[in-house]
C-alpha cells in the first residue's frame, strides 16, 4: 500500500520532516535536484538545458539543479521567473551561488528565440492554490512552444496538486519528477495529460512524517494474493462463497455470462444466475458451471437466503418488474449486496431512500460517471470521481466504486482508494460486468466491505493489464479480462 497526497498534506509532511526529523531545507533541495539530475542523465539526450525558476523553493530546486548540471558538463541557462515576487530565503542563496558559477541568466524576452534540448519547469511547486496571472500564462505558453524534452519538478506549474484542475495555464511535461508521495492532481484526466510520465523519488519525506496524520487516500501495488483471505485446504464449494447474480433481461444474457465467469475466476465456489427465462439456453450453453433459474418463477427469498453475496443490476432493465425485484431485494435480510448498472439507475430515478434500505446491509455501489450523476442535481456534482464518489457514499451509507480511468473506492470518510492498475483497453462493453462478478466473489468471503471493493478494483485492473499484454490495448474484450484473472490471483 502506498499513499497519494493533497497539497496541504504534502506541506504538512514537508514541514514535519524539517522541524522534527532533522532534514533541513537545503538538504531536501540538494536531494531533489540530484533526483532530477539522475532522470536527465538516464532519460534525455542533449546538453543544452533551460531551467525556469520561480520565486519560491521550487525555484531554489531549479538553481541547485543548474549548478549540478553545470558541473556535469551541460550547457545551462536559467530563466528568472520570479516576476518581481518576493523570493524565499533559500532561493536567494541558491540563485547567488549559480550566478557565481557563471551560469547564463536569460530574461523572458530572449529565451524563446533559442533552441534547447531540455526544458525544466521549476516555477511553482505543489503549494500553488490560485490561478496563474497573465505574466505566467504567457510564460508557460512560450515554454510549451519550445522544442525539446520537458521536465516538471515536483508538479507541472499551473496544475492543482489536490484537484488536478488547470489553473489558467499549465506546463505540459514529458516527465514529472515528484518527491515523497504521488500527488492526487496527477490522477485527473488533465493532470495525467500534463504530467507525462510521473517518476516518484525518495528524498527523505516519508511515512515517518505522518505523525498520526495519515493521508486521506492510498493505492495498492502489492501482490494481490496478500490482500485476499487464504484458501482453506479442507474447504468445499459451499465454503468458498455462494454468489447470486440477478442480471439480464430478455435478449440481454451476455452481461450475466460475463459476471458469472468473473465470479468463478475470482474464486467463488458456487454461482447462480436469476435472469429472464428466455435467456436460459444462452446462459446454460455459455456457462454450464453456473446454476440458473428464470426470475419469473424463482423463489426470490429462498435464493437470497442461499447466497453469501448478491450482485444485482447488469442488463436487468428498469421496467416495473425489475423495480419490483429490486424492492424485494432491498427489503430482504440479505447482508451483502452489490448494486450495478440498472439497479443503480432505478435507485436514482425512483428517488429511493438508500439509507433506509441499506441500514442493516453491507452495500457496494458501482456507478460510472453518468450513473453517479443521476443521483444528484446538476449543480450538486463537480465531475470529479473522487469528490462525487465521496458525496454519494456519505448520502447512502454505502461503499462507492466511482468508476473512471482512475477508479475511486470510498466510504465517504477516511477510507479512500485510488486505483493505479488498468489501461485504456478496459474501456469496453462488459468490463463493468466483469468487475461486478469479481466484487461478488470477494464479498462472499470477505467481511471488510471497503477492502473487498478496493481489492476487486485493483485485481480487475491488473487482469486488464495482463489481457492488454496478450492482446494489445486496442483488442481487449471483457472476456479477456475475466480469463486473465487466473494469471493474477
Amino acid at each position: 500500500m502506498k499513499y497519494i497526497v493533497t497539497a496541504d498534506e504534502m506541506k504538512r509532511y514537508d514541514e514535519y520532516t524539517q522541524k522534527e526529523l532533522g532534514l533541513d531545507r537545503e538538504t531536501l533541495m540538494l536531494r531533489a535536484a540530484d533526483s532530477v539530475y539522475d532522470v536527465i542523465c538516464t532519460k534525455c539526450n542533449g546538453l543544452k538545458v533551460l531551467i525556469a525558476c520561480g520565486s519560491g523553493n521550487n525555484g531554489g530546486d531549479g538553481f541547485v539543479l543548474a549548478a549540478l548540471l553545470k558541473n556535469g558538463g551541460f550547457d545551462v541557462s536559467v530563466l528568472d521567473a520570479s516576476f518581481g515576487h518576493t523570493q524565499s530565503p533559500m532561493r536567494k542563496i541558491k540563485a547567488k551561488a549559480c550566478y557565481d558559477l557563471g551560469i547564463t541568466l536569460c530574461n523572458s524576452l530572449d529565451f524563446s528565440h533559442k533552441e534547447y534540448d531540455i526544458i525544466i519547469d521549476c516555477i511553482f511547486g505543489v503549494g500553488l492554490n490560485r490561478g496563474l496571472d497573465n505574466d505566467y500564462i504567457e510564460l508557460v505558453d512560450r515554454l510549451n512552444n519550445l522544442k525539446g524534452i520537458k521536465i516538471a519538478v515536483d508538479i507541472p506549474s499551473g496544475l492543482s496538486a489536490t484537484t488536478g484542475r488547470i489553473m489558467g495555464n499549465c506546463f505540459k511535461s514529458d516527465y514529472t519528477v515528484t518527491f515523497g508521495f504521488l500527488k492526487r492532481g496527477f490522477l485527473s484526466k488533465e493532470g495525467s495529460l500534463y504530467s507525462g510520465k510521473v517518476i516518484l523519488k525518495d528524498i527523505g519525506i516519508n511515512e515517518r512524517a505522518f505523525d498520526n496524520m495519515v493521508p486521506e487516500a492510498f493505492y495498492y501495488d502489492e501482490n494481490p494474493k496478500e490482500l485476499l483471505p487464504a484458501r482453506d485446504p479442507f474447504g468445499n464449494k459451499g465454503t468458498f462463497g455462494k454468489v447470486l447474480i440477478i442480471a439480464g433481461s430478455f435478449n440481454m444474457a451476455g452481461c450475466a455470462v460475463l459476471c458469472q465467469k468473473a465470479a468463478y475466476r475470482a474464486g467463488a465456489g458456487m454461482v447462480k444466475i436469476l435472469s429472464s427465462s428466455e435467456n436460459r439456453i444462452i446462459i446454460q450453453t455459455a456457462a454450464p458451471e453456473c446454476l440458473f433459474e428464470g426470475i419469473e418463477e424463482a423463489d426470490l427469498d429462498k435464493n437470497l437466503s442461499w447466497a453469501d453475496s448478491v450482485v444485482m443490476g447488469p442488463g436487468m432493465g428498469t421496467d416495473s418488474k425489475a423495480k419490483e425485484v429490486l424492492l424485494k431485494v432491498l427489503n430482504s435480510p440479505v447482508k451483502k449486496l452489490v448494486l450495478d448498472a440498472d439497479a443503480l439507475n432505478m435507485l436514482a430515478t425512483n428517488d429511493l431512500d438508500c439509507k433506509k434500505y441499506f441500514k442493516d446491509k453491507k452495500v457496494i455501489l458501482t456507478p460510472h460517471q453518468k450513473e453517479l450523476a443521476r443521483f444528484f442535481k446538476e449543480n450538486e456534482i463537480c465531475g470529479n470521481p473522487y469528490e462525487d464518489g465521496r458525496k454519494l457514499a456519505t448520502e447512502t451509507n454505502a461503499v462507492v466504486v466511482s468508476k473512471d480511468a482512475k477508479t475511486v473506492v470510498t466510504d465517504g470518510g477516511y477510507h479512500n482508494y485510488i486505483n493505479m492498475s488498468g489501461n485504456s483497453g478496459m474501456a469496453v462493453a462488459g468490463s463493468g460486468d466483469v468487475l461486478s462478478g469479481i466484487i461478488g466473489a470477494f464479498f462472499a468471503v470477505m467481511e471488510d466491505t471497503f477492502k473487498c471493493a478496493a481489492t476487486a478494483v485493483y485485481v480487475h485492473g491488473l487482469s486488464g493489464d495482463y489481457a492488454a499484454k496478450l492482446k494489445s490495448e486496442r483488442s481487449v474484450m471483457a472476456g479477456d479480462i475475466a480469463d486473465s484473472l487466473c494469471r493474477i490471483i
